[in-house]
């Protein structure tokens, strides 16, 4: 999120999970442990994160056969856009 905020960044890659900020443990009755975040995470302009994770520019997600190739198709595709930049 910190470098997306630098004037021409590009953010690639695939959706993020949108849980962010600190996380607390509670211990409920029935002895159930739960965890939950109690703290908003947004950007400068004010946009939540949580719930919606972060704002991606290019979606690259990596496919079976990427993985068994044991490439990284974001990466990959990252090199490309800046290959590409004048």
């Amino acid at each position: 999120m910190a470098l997306a905020t630098i004037p021409g960044a590009t953010v690639v890659g695939g959706q993020t999970a949108g849980s962010d900020g600190n996380v607390t443990g509670l211990t409920l009755p029935g002895n159930l442990f739960t965890w939950f975040s109690g703290i908003g995470i947004q950007y400068p302009d004010g946009t939540e994160t949580q719930q919606k994770g972060v704002k991606i520019d290019i979606i690259v997600n990596p496919t079976i056969k990427g993985i068994v190739e044991t490439r990284d198709q974001i990466l990959e595709r990252a090199i490309d856009i800046i290959k590409k930049e004048p």
